[in-house]
Parts: C-alpha cells; sequence; structure tokens
C-alpha cells in the first residue's frame, strides 16, 4: 500500500477478517506480519483501491513461517495452491407474505435501506462499500448523504450489538430505469462512504454471469423486512420465503388475467417467482431487496432485486417480479469494479 488515498486493505481466514489497513500510508511501501493462530485456514485477500494514482494497492510478496510472528518476514514463499473458496453467497442455512421468521445471520447481504433515519426498502450488499436496490427506492433529486445502510440487522426493533450503519456517498440509477415500460430496469447502486466490516453476520452476496439464466428448478429464497399482511406495515423481524422462479411466459399470462395487468408486460429485465395456489409474495417493504438462488457449490447469487407484484400483495394476482441481475452485470462492474 502506497500513497495518500489508500482505501483499503483486508486479509480473511476462513471467514473471518484476521488483518485490514486503511487510511493514508505516506510517501513509503509497507510491510507487515500477522498470525493467524493454529488450525486449518485459508486465506483470501481485498484490496479496495482510493482515488487517483496515489490510491492503487500492491501485493508484491506474501510468505508464511509456523510458531509465533518473530517480526521478520521468512525469505521462502509458500509454493502455489489450489484456488481459495468462493467467499461470497455464504449462508449457515443448511415474513415476506406467507414467509418464516429467518434465523440471524441466515442472510449476512441483506441490508436495510434508510432515508432520514427510517426504514424504506432493502438491498444486498456485494462489496464491502457497494449496495444493490432497486431504483424506485431511490430518487434523483435527494443527496445520497440522506440514504444511509444498515448492515447486520435481523430485529429492527432491538439493537443486536452485530449493526452497523453507513452513509451513501453516491446513487446511480440504471438510465433506462422505467424505459420503454413500468418499472422496467429497475435497478440501483449505491456507494458507502466507507467500508462495513465483515464478520459472521454481514457478508457479501455472489453476482451471477452476465445473461445467467435460473432454471426453474432452482432454490431461490425471497428475503425482507416488508408487509407480511395487507394492509398493514413494514415487519420488524427479517422475513424469508422459498420462492422459485417461474417463466416469463407463465409470469405474464397470470399478469394478463389480473387486474390492471393487461397495461404492464414482462421484459427481458425482470425475473418472476412464486408458487400456484400459494400466498407467498413479496410486499411493500420489501423492494430492493434480495432473491437468491443456491449454485452447486452451495454458495448463493443474487439473481433479483425486488421490484414489483400485486399491489395488495396477492400471489393469487400476480408473481414477484424481480429486476434480472444477471441482465445488468457488466453494468455493475462497469460501475463498481465488482
Amino acid at each position: 500500500m502506497y500513497g495518500n488515498t489508500t482505501n483499503t486493505l483486508n486479509i480473511y481466514s476462513r471467514g473471518k477478517q484476521v488483518w485490514s489497513k486503511s487510511g493514508n500510508q505516506g510517501n513509503v511501501w509497507k510491510r507487515d506480519n500477522f498470525s493467524i493462530g493454529a488450525g486449518r485456514y485459508d486465506l483470501k485477500i481485498e484490496g479496495i483501491r482510493g482515488q487517483s494514482y496515489t490510491g492503487d494497492i500492491a501485493v508484491d510478496s506474501i510468505s508464511v513461517s509456523s510458531g509465533p510472528c518473530s517480526g521478520v518476514l521468512p525469505t521462502t514463499s509458500l509454493p502455489p495452491g489450489p484456488p481459495a473458496p468462493v467467499t461470497c453467497g455464504v449462508s449457515p442455512m443448511t415474513r415476506v407474505i406467507g414467509g418464516v421468521d429467518a434465523k440471524p445471520g441466515n442472510w449476512p447481504w441483506q441490508i436495510a435501506l434508510l432515508r432520514g433515519g427510517r426504514f424504506i426498502c432493502g438491498g444486498s450488499l456485494i462489496a464491502p462499500d457497494w449496495i444493490v436496490t432497486a431504483a424506485h427506492c431511490v430518487a434523483s433529486s435527494r443527496p445520497p448523504s440522506s440514504y444511509s445502510i444498515r448492515v447486520g440487522d435481523h430485529n429492527r426493533q432491538l439493537n443486536e450489538g452485530t449493526e452497523e450503519t453507513v452513509q451513501g456517498k453516491e446513487v446511480i440509477s440504471h438510465p433506462e430505469y422505467n424505459k420503454p415500460s413500468l418499472i422496467n430496469n429497475d435497478i440501483a447502486l449505491i456507494r458507502l462512504v466507507r467500508p462495513v466490516k465483515l464478520g459472521p453476520r454481514v457478508g457479501t452476496v455472489c453476482l451471477p454471469a452476465q445473461g445467467e439464466s435460473v432454471p426453474v428448478s432452482a432454490t431461490c429464497y425471497i428475503t425482507g423486512w416488508g408487509k407480511i399482511k395487507h394492509p398493514g406495515s413494514a415487519h420488524n423481524i427479517l422475513q424469508q420465503a422459498k420462492l422459485p422462479p417461474v417463466s416469463n411466459e407463465v409470469c405474464a399470462r397470470k399478469l394478463a388475467q389480473s387486474p390492471g395487468g393487461d397495461s404492464l408486460r414482462i421484459t427481458g429485465k425482470m425475473i418472476c417467482a412464486g408458487v400456484e395456489g400459494e400466498p407467498l409474495s413479496g410486499c411493500h417493504g420489501d423492494s430492493g431487496g434480495p432473491y437468491v438462488c443456491q449454485s452447486s457449490s452451495g454458495n448463493w447469487f443474487l439473481q433479483g432485486a425486488v421490484s414489483w407484484g400485486s399491489p395488495r400483495c396477492a400471489a393469487s394476482e400476480r408473481y414477484t417480479v424481480f429486476a434480472r441481475v444477471a441482465q445488468f452485470r457488466n453494468w455493475i462492474r462497469q460501475h463498481t469494479g465488482v
């Protein structure tokens, strides 16, 4: 690390942060060491660059030795090993309308989006300083600092000691939001003024590849603090519901038969989910929140951000509709580097 605008360099072992350094590093290269304790370990290095050429981060060499740290780096390096395991989308998992209480820490990427200190929407942590949410949750007329993001929350009425709240630094709504049809391209990014601290209750979700499709057989969940009945108000305890995807064709047919649905349409920028005959549905307050599907590796990938559905949150009328994150993957990378 070198320069006065360096952001943060973090090192994790088995999902836990074991070393971190951030801020002005001056006009000199740094060398440091740390102990990771006994037992098995794997290392993940996360570099978050700062501004301009004085914010770059480079790791020139890494070496390990057994025994207590002596303050002197060994001269021999560890030979290359297998790639580090994917650490995004990790959940200890083996109400949303019709959902159930989630267990604390089951969905560590779930965030609460606040405006003026009041809960308005959900969202997903994709990097320690970047959030994905819905474009309809944020307004271009409001300064980014009017929004704050709370991570590590479960029961919004209680201070559980795991929460961290950070202000927004930049809000980027998709430039084609609401074009050419209602709530199309309903996705936005929020950059935080500083990275949040990752840990057992706070983690990032994996992002799918550009254009990736989700089979209707996938295991997927919607989570959020939205209403659990309508009319009603946002719920205090984080809810989860298993919600399988349905094809856009099936989704469009159901939409067309719903009240007012003939004036709406399902586009390729959307993904739908629901269970015919079941009350499972997203509702007001879930907007922007995650719709995640599990990969064969067991990691969870962000396939949707809650967008719209039945105005009455009635799954019998319409399926829940999400912004299809895989259609915005390149756009997300362009703005965040993630």
